[in-house]
């Protein structure tokens, strides 16, 4: 697939649009700090309890599939449901 085919697919992402990382363990900490080194504005990663800013146009779920329910279910979830995804767990 060339450039300009997969740019047509799907609109570039918003640079500005702020990430929200759920999750302080190892995935959400190296995607946290991978989004920041990218120049995309990051929260977190955001530990048990803490809750993404309505800033945050995107929410990345970095938590145990355990816990999937209660980080999506947060009570102020600023976040459109298509605009959140789960980093799925892997075991070794």
């Amino acid at each position: 697939m060339n450039k300009d085919s997969h740019s047509s697919l799907s609109p570039a992402p918003d640079p500005a649009r702020r990430v929200a990382v759920v999750g302080a363990g190892r995935m959400g900490t190296a995607l946290a700090a991978a989004l920041a080194a990218a120049g995309r504005r990051v929260e977190g990663p955001l530990r048990r309890g803490a809750q993404p800013s309505s800033e945050a146009g995107v929410v990345l779920l970095c938590v145990s599939d355990e816990q999937i329910d209660a980080a999506a279910a947060a009570p102020e979830s600023p976040a459109d449901p298509a605009q959140a995804a789960h980093a799925a767990e892997v075991a070794p």
